[in-house]
């Protein structure tokens, strides 16, 4: 999926490239033409690359699994009251060790050109999926309860929230702003361009609504906020620079985030509401995703790629019949 769960291999070459079809979302219709002109300002603005390389981390972290289900619950966590020995002995290392390697990667994509980001995106299964998000919530027990309830809330609002934005991509089938005005915004320079690189694969072209990393930034938000009402501003921030981040990297139009925020942080609140959110209710929502997601894959059109979370080679770059 533009892939919110993003499980694949992907080969950025021109033959993965190709000009996607038309979707359901009806392509140059009053509210596609009003969507792309309200999302024209920040698809052309310009950042010095210090603030580019900055913004690719709320623009990329909430639905890079790596990230978005082996760190940030652990980040969730700490924003509860936890003891200084947690957040000082161990999230602070790991936040910053995952800083470190994340613009070391962006440095070596504005030097080279090449895709460095593209890396870890690569050779992700379903282990992968079973394995960060316990390993997580491992880290978190190491902390207070609170802190684990608040990483347990996120992670599994992270799962329900991804399978049903998975279903209404497939529905919607929306092109993305990088494909659909492609010759327009092949001219906006970026200093980095792994994030759009992911987007061009010809297997991502048609996921753009709505937006699943921008509906991460949510549930991270209510998360946080839940957890720790102080901290709800800056929460808000981070949500608002994740979607800012997705149209700025040309992957979404500014509806494509907004509906998958309200998805994200309405879904959060409901889990919240209904139930007591814990490590059982973390394994319960990545057994759903795991065993619905061949099925929800049906709703897509039968001329585009599948994605499968299994294999080396989990996402099908074959490209789209013109």
């Amino acid at each position: 999926w533009h892939c919110p769960l993003r499980v694949f291999g992907v080969c950025p070459c021109p033959s993965s490239m190709a000009a996607p079809t038309g979707g359901r979302f009806p392509e140059g219709g009053a509210l596609d033409r009003c969507d792309k002109r309200l999302s024209r300002p920040v698809f052309h603005a310009a950042l010095p690359w210090p603030l580019e390389c900055a913004l690719t981390v709320p623009g990329g972290w909430f639905g890079l699994p790596w990230t978005s289900l082996g760190l940030v619950p652990i980040l969730v966590a700490a924003a509860a009251p936890q003891s200084r020995t947690f957040e000082v002995g161990i999230v602070a290392p790991m936040g910053s060790a995952a800083l470190v390697g994340w613009f070391w990667l962006c440095a070596n994509n504005m030097r080279s050109g090449q895709p460095s980001l593209l890396t870890l995106y690569k050779n992700l299964s379903k282990l992968h999926l079973l394995v960060l998000p316990n390993a997580a919530m491992g880290v978190a027990t190491l902390g207070s309860g609170a802190g684990l309830r608040a990483g347990a809330l996120y992670t599994s609002s992270w799962f329900v929230t991804q399978l049903l934005l998975e279903f209404l991509k497939g529905l919607a089938w929306r092109v993305r702003p990088c494909h659909a005005l492609r010759d327009e915004l092949d001219k906006v320079p970026r200093a980095i361009t792994d994030l759009k690189a992911v987007a061009m694969v010809a297997s991502q072209a048609n996921l753009s609504f709505p937006s699943g990393d921008s509906a991460g930034g949510a549930i991270f938000a209510i998360a946080v906020s839940l957890a720790n009402p102080a901290l709800k501003g800056p929460a808000a921030i981070v949500a608002l620079l994740c979607g800012a981040g997705r149209m700025y990297f040309h992957c979404h139009h500014l509806g494509d985030v907004l509906v998958g925020q309200a998805i994200g942080a309405g879904i959060t609140l409901l889990i919240n509401r209904l139930t007591d959110p814990g490590w059982g209710l973390v394994i319960a929502s990545e057994v759903l995703l795991l065993a619905l997601w061949k099925l929800v894959q049906r709703v897509k059109p039968r001329d585009g790629p599948q994605q499968h979370l299994d294999g080396p080679n989990s996402f099908d770059t074959t490209a789209y019949r013109r």
